[in-house]
């Protein structure tokens, strides 16, 4: 152990007596590679802003060409030919399409209209079916009215509303008439 710390005392005592000057031409050859270094960085940055414009250049022709090539809605006729909602667009068919298949479903078209109530729901589906056929003939007199567009489609909810409240009712119904069934007893 005693070898170790002398000579580690050793060495500590010749880097202490060492004199630490820089060679000559430290200086110098120092401040020409921090210059170089400076220059890089600045060659660094400007290639780097050209680069990044070039790609939010090219970013911005495609997202102009897909916009241009991919309009949002795909017209099916021209604003002069619209005879109801599904002429406005594709996407406008498909969801009339949509709503009326719900509504022709056979669980609507084939009701009981003996019960008061169900009449009822029957009558306020055909106001909204007549309500719907104003708002259709103001279509075709306004076909770009965004506002009659939405009429029309909160018109189909209204009415796909009702009918699947009739069928709660009728099925709250059918329960209690077979419970009360149940009750009865055959003599």
């Amino acid at each position: 152990m005693n070898t170790h710390n002398e000579f580690e005392k050793q060495l500590q005592d010749a880097l202490n007596a060492a004199q630490y000057e820089p060679l000559s031409g430290h200086e110098d050859r120092f401040r020409s590679k921090m210059e170089a270094l400076q220059h890089n960085r600045r060659n660094r940055r400007i290639v780097f802003f050209r680069y990044s414009a070039l790609a939010a250049a090219s970013v911005l022709l495609l997202v102009t060409i897909t916009f241009l090539l991919t309009p949002a809605a795909t017209p099916i006729a021209a604003e002069d030919e619209v005879n109801g909602l599904s002429d406005i667009s594709y996407e406008h068919a498909r969801m009339v399409r949509f709503f009326e298949d719900k509504l022709q479903s056979p669980r609507f078209t084939n009701l009981d209209d003996s019960d008061a109530e169900i009449r009822k729901f029957l009558d306020e589906n055909r106001r909204l079916e007549g309500q719907y056929q104003v708002l259709e003939n103001m279509l075709i007199k306004n076909p770009s009215s965004e506002k009659l567009v939405d009429a029309m489609i909160s018109n189909y909810k209204f009415r796909l509303q009702i009918l699947e409240s009739l069928q709660k009712y009728q099925k709250i119904k059918n329960n209690f008439k077979t419970e009360a069934d149940e009750n009865t007893v055959d003599l």
